[in-house]
């Protein structure tokens, strides 16, 4: 259910970070003597991955908790020395500082469930940003006509039921042998259920 697709993917960790990060944000600005002693977009960063940091012990510190803390804390340390890495570094560095803590977290279901998960869901994104600029010049010509607007409202939209139907598919055809492995069974409505919590 919902539960499961937000545990095994992090997102209740992530979510809570952001928002914890846009308050320390808004309230850090506030300060003239806080914006001094450290700029408002730095301590949101800390402040978010400190938050998570929290958030993720008191939910459990389950594997995918964790991998979603070391990420994050990852690229907070790669913003801080203003350094950028590819994403699959990102993710084998959260993997092997996950199984440094833990020898035995590799054995976990929920280990590969939720690398592999975020992993896909990486390669999707990536690859959809790929298509995304191989189609914009033939969107920034569509613009120019006098239904822009609409016609943006209309591509946007059916962009965005798009890359829903695509990332859920990559996802559940991806994670199928690992629920084979590990469940020795594969849900059927699992797609149609993901393409409605998702969103929601």
């Amino acid at each position: 259910g919902i539960a499961h697709l937000v545990s095994i993917s992090g997102l209740h960790v992530t979510m809570f970070a952001w928002l914890a990060a846009a308050l320390i944000e808004r309230l850090w600005r506030t300060s003239a003597r806080a914006v001094l002693w450290l700029p408002a977009a730095a301590a949101a960063r800390w402040g978010g991955l400190l938050a998570a940091t929290a958030y993720a012990l008191l939910s459990g510190w389950g594997v995918p908790a964790q991998r979603t803390v070391w990420m994050l804390a990852t690229v907070v340390l790669l913003q801080v020395f203003g350094r950028r890495w590819p994403w699959p570094w990102v993710l084998g560095t959260a993997a092997f500082v996950v199984v440094a803590i833990d020898p035995w977290a590799w054995l976990e279901p929920g280990f590969w469930l939720s690398f592999v998960a975020v992993g896909l869901l990486m390669w999707a994104d990536a690859s959809r940003r790929r298509d995304d600029g191989a189609d914009a010049d033939v969107a920034n010509a569509g613009d120019a006509t006098a239904a822009a607007p609409l016609a943006a409202a209309w591509r946007h939209a059916t962009t965005a039921i798009r890359e829903g139907l695509r990332t859920q598919v990559v996802a559940t055809a991806g994670l199928a042998p690992l629920t084979l492995v590990f469940f020795q069974q594969v849900s059927i409505i699992g797609l149609a259920a993901n393409l409605i919590a998702i969103p929601v």
